[in-house]
C-alpha cells in the first residue's frame, strides 16, 4: 500500500514537473520579461573612449533612470569610410536594435541608406533637409527625428573678430567646397560686414589639411592679418590652427574646444544641452513616439569664449569684447 502510495506521488510529481516545462515553452502564454530595447550610438574610432557616446549615456542613466532596466545602451565603432560604415550599419540593423543614434550629418546619410525602417535620432550641423535624412521639419514619413544644430554663424564670427581687434584690416577666411557652397547666401552678410569695419574679407579654399597649410604658409598670406576657420574637415584636423597661432595672428574659431588648446576667440552652439537633448529624444522613442512626429530640435543658445595670450605679435584684444564672453582663458 506504501509502495503505491509513492508510486502515485511520483506520477503526480513528473506530470506537474512537466507541466511547468511546458508552461515555460515559447508561445506557452507564461509572462516572460521582455528583451531589453537596444539603443545603437555610433561611436568614432575606440568606442569606450567617445567622449560624445559618455555624455549620451550618462544624460539617459541620470534623466532616465526609470527606463534603464528596458534599454541596453551599446557603443558600436563605426569606420569613417561611408561604404564600410553602411556595410556595418546593414549588419547591425539584423539585430534589430530599437534605435540608432548619430553623431553627424555623414553618419546619417548612411545610416538611412543602410537601415531605413530602424528609427535614428541625429545631430548635425548640415540641414537635415539638405543631407536628405528627414523631409520635414515638424512631421515625416521617415522614422527620424534629431537635433539641426544650424551652424550659420560665419557672419558673426567675423564681427566678433572684428570687434575684439579693431586694427584688422586683411581678415581671411579658409574652408573647403561643401563650406564655401553652403556660403551663397550668407556671403553679402559677410562682405557687408567687413566693409563696416573697414576690413577686406579674403575667402580661401582647401580640400585638405596640406592644401590648408600651404596656403596659411604661402608668401602672399603675409598681409592676412587674421584668419577665421568655420566648422569643416580642414578645422577638425588641429595642425592648421596650430599653424596660423604659431604665427602670432588672431584666429577665430567654430568649436569652443578649440580656444583651449589654439584659437583666441569661438562662437558657437553652447553644445552642452546636447547629450541630455538626445537622451531625451531616445527616451519618447522607446515609450512608444514615433520618431517622425517629433519635431527637429534647432537650438537657440550660443556660446562666446576668448583667449588672452602673452604674444606681443598679437594686437591687444578689446577689453569690452573680453566682458562680453562666457568663456575667458587666460
Amino acid at each position: 500500500m506504501l509502495a503505491l502510495s509513492i508510486g502515485r506521488l511520483g506520477q503526480v510529481l513528473m506530470v506537474s514537473l512537466m507541466a511547468v516545462a511546458v508552461a515555460t515553452l515559447p508561445g506557452s502564454g507564461a509572462r516572460r520579461d521582455p528583451a531589453p530595447a537596444r539603443i545603437v550610438f555610433l561611436a568614432r574610432g575606440d568606442a569606450s573612449r567617445d567622449s560624445y557616446f559618455q555624455r549620451f549615456a550618462d544624460a539617459f542613466r541620470s534623466r532616465h533612470a526609470r527606463l534603464l532596466k528596458q534599454v541596453q545602451l551599446v557603443a558600436l565603432s563605426v569606420p569613417d569610410d561611408p561604404e564600410q560604415m553602411e556595410g556595418a550599419l546593414k549588419a547591425e540593423a539584423r539585430t534589430h536594435p530599437a534605435l540608432f543614434v548619430v553623431q553627424n550629418g555623414i553618419q546619417a546619410q548612411v545610416a538611412r541608406r543602410a537601415a531605413p525602417a530602424v528609427p535614428m535620432i541625429f545631430s548635425s550641423q548640415a540641414s537635415p533637409l539638405r543631407l536628405g535624412v528627414a523631409s520635414g521639419m515638424l512631421r515625416r514619413p521617415e522614422p527620424t527625428t534629431g537635433l539641426w544644430v544650424n551652424d550659420e554663424l560665419d557672419g558673426k564670427r567675423l564681427e566678433l573678430l572684428l570687434d575684439a581687434y579693431p586694427t584688422l584690416r586683411n581678415v581671411a577666411v579658409l574652408g573647403n567646397a561643401e563650406w564655401v557652397d553652403g556660403l551663397k547666401e550668407h556671403l553679402a552678410e559677410m562682405q557687408a560686414v567687413a566693409a563696416e569695419h573697414g576690413a577686406r574679407l579674403i575667402l580661401l579654399q582647401a580640400e585638405s589639411v596640406d592644401a590648408a597649410l600651404s596656403l596659411v604658409d604661402a608668401p602672399g598670406a603675409r598681409d592676412i592679418q587674421a584668419w577665421c576657420l568655420p566648422r569643416t574637415t580642414l578645422s577638425l584636423d588641429g595642425r592648421v590652427g596650430r599653424r596660423i597661432a604659431a604665427q602670432g595672428k588672431p584666429l577665430m574659431a567654430a568649436y569652443t574646444p578649440d580656444v583651449y588648446e589654439i584659437a583666441h576667440l569661438s562662437y558657437a552652439h553652447d553644445r552642452g544641452f546636447i547629450g541630455p537633448a538626445m537622451a531625451d529624444l531616445a527616451a519618447r522613442i522607446v515609450l512608444g513616439e514615433p520618431a517622425g512626429s517629433i519635431p527637429i530640435q534647432v537650438p537657440q543658445r550660443f556660446q562666446l569664449a576668448v583667449r588672452i595670450v602673452p604674444d606681443s605679435r598679437m594686437p591687444a584684444m578689446n577689453p569690452d569684447v573680453v566682458r562680453r564672453a562666457d568663456v575667458v582663458i587666460r
